[in-house]
């Protein structure tokens, strides 16, 4: 019951934050978009994104530094409490909008505390869910469903909000929604064990923060890369290149998010019985196989279905392997830190270079290569010492 209680904490914690997330882009910025004031607008549109990307990684280092100096589940429970004060925040900030100015300021602030707030939830969330799983990929995966299904509910609102007539009411609906479900999670993860007991602890020699940087950008990339381009670049260059409609191409979007939910658990399941190198190997050798297939196969369809196969079989295992190589002690401290910077940059990143001007079949592949650069290693003694490369390069 209590590992029941567990992972439903988790994947509810993950659906409300990134819900809460995006809605601040699907119906703040819509409701922004609406004003005269572009002023207004344009510092609306750049601050409201990058104010959540610097949030994140300063919420990372400072409940990391909780978790490991106070309890786990001290620092999950203030992440529930800030994003319930964050979603408060921005329902008032709708009841100003006869002050744009103000609203705007409100909106901000709260902005920057769910930024504080999911930048510790998404990362700690997964090292705790490792802790106390006896399978630990499926373990991982499982609180992967909430973030995907988060992400999913959130780009409907817009439509599934449609009968609401103002934007007020709209806000007070969705973010009313989540504070009463993050009533919920509290009473849950209240109830859940502290894994700073000798039983759960995962010591291991110190690893030095070069090596975990590097461990860590390696498992991230690949689906931090697929899922940003799947949320931001997919929807958009579908429509331009295959002449599909803005609605239709949403549509492709639920169906990749939907896929980026379930199939991890199928992955990691099998990592659990055959192990995570194995099916890492798979996950890079897939990514080798998609070069000719892109190029060859010019059908959205097939092209998302893929790429959320690939993000799918990427984070199902990647996480799990960088912490069965790193003692967890270190990870709380590192891992959130580190893997909010890295998502934060290889967000700007993505939307630079596609946005760029260069063709978007040519900057897809550069980053297709990316992935696999980072995987030079495995590549090259699974060519000439394939045992070397199951053992030592990427651990059982």
């Amino acid at each position: 019951m209590k590992k029941f209680r567990t992972y439903f904490s988790s994947f509810l914690m993950s659906f409300i934050e990134w819900f809460d997330f995006l809605i601040f882009i699907y119906i703040f910025i819509a409701f922004f978009k609406s004003q005269n004031d572009s002023s207004i607008l344009n510092a609306f549109q750049q601050l409201g994104i990058i104010i959540s990307f610097i949030a994140r990684p300063i919420g990372a280092y400072v409940l990391g530094l909780v978790s490991l100096k106070i309890g786990r589940i001290t620092s999950l429970l203030y992440t529930v409490k800030l994003m319930m004060v964050a979603s408060f925040l921005l329902i008032v900030a709708a009841y100003m909008t006869d002050h744009l100015i103000l609203c705007a300021t409100i909106a901000f602030i709260a902005r920057f505390i769910q930024g504080f707030s999911i930048g510790s939830e998404t990362s700690s969330n997964y090292m705790y869910i490792y802790e106390i799983s006896k399978k630990k990929a499926t373990g991982v995966a499982i609180a992967g469903v909430g973030v995907a299904c988060g992400q999913v509910l959130a780009s409907f609102a817009p439509n599934l909000l449609n009968g609401i007539g103002s934007f007020q009411d709209k806000i007070l609906w969705a973010y009313g929604s989540s504070i009463l479900l993050s009533f919920v999670v509290l009473y849950l993860r209240k109830s859940m064990p502290e894994t700073k007991d000798p039983r759960y602890q995962n010591i291991k020699q110190k690893v030095s923060v070069f090596k975990i940087t590097h461990e860590i950008l390696k498992a991230v990339f690949p689906f931090g890369f697929l899922i940003y381009y799947v949320l931001i670049i997919f929807p958009k260059h579908a429509e331009q290149h295959y002449g599909i409609s803005k609605e239709f191409s949403y549509y492709y979007l639920t169906y990749a998010c939907l896929i980026i939910a379930f199939l991890p658990l199928l992955f990691a399941s099998i990592a659990d019985k055959i192990g995570t190198s194995k099916v890492l190997t798979l996950a890079i050798y897939m990514t080798v196989l998609f070069i000719p297939l892109f190029l060859l196969i010019k059908d959205p369809f097939f092209q998302i279905t893929y790429i959320a196969a690939l993000n799918s079989i990427h984070f199902s295992v990647a996480l799990v392997r960088v912490f069965n190589d790193v003692g967890t002690e270190q990870l709380y401290l590192h891992f959130p830190l580190i893997y909010n910077v890295i998502m934060a940059a290889l967000s700007s990143f993505i939307v630079a270079f596609f946005n760029s001007g260069l063709e978007h079949d040519h900057v897809f592949l550069m980053f297709l290569f990316g992935i696999i650069a980072l995987h030079y290693k495995h590549l090259f003694f699974f060519l000439f010492n394939p045992k070397k490369a199951q053992s030592k390069i990427y651990g059982s």
